[in-house]
């Protein structure tokens, strides 16, 4: 497996509640002149990971374990879902949403199951997908471990970047909403003065 000292050595160290120094894109170009042709391509596949495109990890490691985890959480998250609406998933949806046969479900990851209760728990959606941020970083930083220089270190890298770059679209929206329920209590207030006198 090769090992690209230069770049990782570059990156600082990200944090979960600070904002990132690199943005996926930059990474991404940093990236495109420096690694092997299938390492790029991995890379790529993390950078739209969260897309919606459906990318999957093509090998066996760190981003399939990652990949795992996640869809593991997204199967419990449907099953709390459908059980709170009285629904049954039937087993192609259940497929459709990541959920295989039941011995891979318990050798991937116990804590998904935990992970979707709690986020689950919160009625403030905010909240819950904080719940599942942080489950998300902490899991990145568990599979970091023992990946200094190579490939893994860098897709789990840009992962990271990408739950950071979702955590600033998060603080964002719910800045604009608590800014547009403020200001329409202070309409509501000025109108309501306008109107008694």
């Amino acid at each position: 497996m090769a090992q690209y000292y230069f770049v990782a050595a570059s990156l600082p160290t990200p944090t979960f509640d600070e904002k990132p120094f690199y943005t996926s894109e930059a990474l991404l170009a940093m990236c495109a002149g420096e690694l092997g042709a299938a390492d790029l391509q991995e890379m790529r596949e993390a950078f739209r990971y969260f897309s919606g495109e459906g990318v999957a990890p093509r090998r066996a490691g760190t981003f399939a374990a990652f990949d795992r985890r996640e869809r593991g959480v997204r199967s419990a998250l449907a099953r709390l879902r459908a059980q709170r609406l009285g629904w049954e998933l039937d087993p192609l949806q259940s497929e459709a949403i990541g959920a295989t046969d039941a011995s891979e479900w318990a050798e991937s990851d116990v804590d998904a199951e935990k992970i979707a209760r709690d986020a689950f728990s919160h009625e403030s959606p905010y909240d819950a997908e904080m719940i599942l941020q942080r489950a998300r970083w902490q899991h990145l930083e568990e599979l970091s471990v023992g990946h200094y220089f190579d490939i893994d270190m860098l897709v789990l890298y840009m992962l990271k970047l990408l739950v950071l770059e979702r955590n600033e679209l998060l603080q964002r929206e719910e800045g604009a909403e608590r800014f547009n329920e403020i200001y329409s209590g202070m309409v509501q207030a000025l109108k309501e003065t306008e109107r008694s006198e």
